[in-house]
């Protein structure tokens, strides 16, 4: 028997086309502080939790730094990204899927580590008002992804089981958190990883975009 759903987006490269101007405001923030970062691999880190950031930063590139240090790189990553905002555009089929749900009464929510004014801004180009939709962000959550909190967060928000939650992301931290949490994770390829990735870290259906998945809800079983 179909039991209605509720879908759970990811934000940075699943609604938003954002990885690479998040990319870049990393990398301007490491070599600000001395630091030479190859942009794969702080794309291949888009999306994790700082703790896991500089984990793997030490093991692969020696880069030991202290909170404090860690703290001013976070802060001018934040402030690069904003200047870069003007870049980001909604990623393709963005607003289209918000718009089916919301036709289908499908409850929905966005799930993202951004904050702040930057966040309000990108959310008003897929016409996203956080004071209306159900936005939980990092400052909600003691954990980033992989952590599954932030998902456990939302659904909690929206008062559904996790049982029957989607979710929607770019990037294998969200399929781990989605994995972690108990929900349906689904690949869309905005965000640069390959197929067979996000598919090991839980995905069972991977898309090219918001567009294709739409075109495909049936196939998933967002709709009967």
């Amino acid at each position: 028997m179909y039991e209605k759903p509720f879908v759970l987006f990811d934000f940075d490269g699943t609604l938003m086309d954002s990885v690479y101007a998040d990319v870049l405001a990393w990398q301007e923030a490491y070599i600000a502080h001395g630091y030479s970062v190859p942009s794969w691999r702080i794309h291949r880190l888009n999306g994790a939790q700082g703790s896991l950031v500089r984990t793997v930063l030490r093991r692969d590139l020696g880069i030991d730094t202290s909170d404090d240090e860690f703290a001013a790189i976070v802060d001018h990553a934040i402030k690069a990204y904003h200047r870069f905002s003007h870049l980001v555009q909604p990623a393709p089929g963005a607003q289209k899927i918000l718009h089916k749900l919301n036709e289908l009464d499908i409850p929905w929510a966005i799930a993202t580590s951004g904050n702040g004014p930057t966040l309000t801004h990108l959310l008003g180009k897929i016409g996203v008002d956080p004071h209306t939709a159900t936005v939980v962000t990092r400052d909600n959550t003691k954990y980033a992804k992989p952590s599954p909190e932030i998902f456990l967060q939302a659904a909690d928000v929206l008062g559904f089981p996790m049982q029957r939650g989607y979710i929607i992301g770019d990037s294998v931290w969200d399929m781990l958190a989605a994995k972690r949490a108990g929900g349906t994770a689904i690949g869309v390829r905005t965000g640069g990883y390959g197929d067979e990735e996000l598919f090991q870290k839980s995905a069972i259906a991977v898309y090219d975009d918001l567009n294709d998945l739409c075109a495909h809800l049936p196939d998933v079983g967002i709709l009967p």
